[in-house]
């Protein structure tokens, strides 16, 4: 077993809103059952709507205020010291309404069959059906 004392982070991502980096996936540790990581999300930014269609997400909030969105669901206060579970499937965004960043520490599991299957993004707007 290899055991991982410092994590080297895969480059910071910063295509769906804030900055996200993964520190414990099979790409930086051999991580073989979830993914885990930590976002940073400014003042007045957000996660864009996306999903997990492979697995549950657990979120804990480190510092800062913000609102989670969960479509179909009540939105979420979050602030330092709360987890929220979003079951897998579920859309749902993360929004810094706060007056400092929004630091959040994330896992998800089980691992998707491959990588760009584990997060799966949205348009930012819910989109109306159009008549036909």
């Amino acid at each position: 077993m290899k055991v991982q004392r410092k994590c080297n982070s895969a480059a910071p991502m910063t295509d769906k809103g804030g900055v996200m980096e993964i520190l414990v996936s099979p790409k930086t540790v051999g991580a073989r059952h979830f993914i885990m990581g930590r976002a940073t999300i400014a003042v007045g930014e957000n996660i864009a709507r996306h999903a997990h269609d492979y697995g549950d997400e657990a979120l804990y909030i480190v510092d800062g205020r913000g609102i989670i969105h969960i479509e179909g669901e009540d939105s979420i206060d979050i602030a330092s010291g709360d987890a929220v579970l979003i079951p897998q499937g579920h859309v749902h965004s993360l929004s810094n309404t706060g007056s400092t960043p929004l630091f959040v520490v994330f896992a998800s599991g089980p691992l998707a069959p491959r990588p760009e299957a584990g997060h799966r993004n949205l348009p930012t707007q819910v989109q109306e059906p159009q008549p036909a």
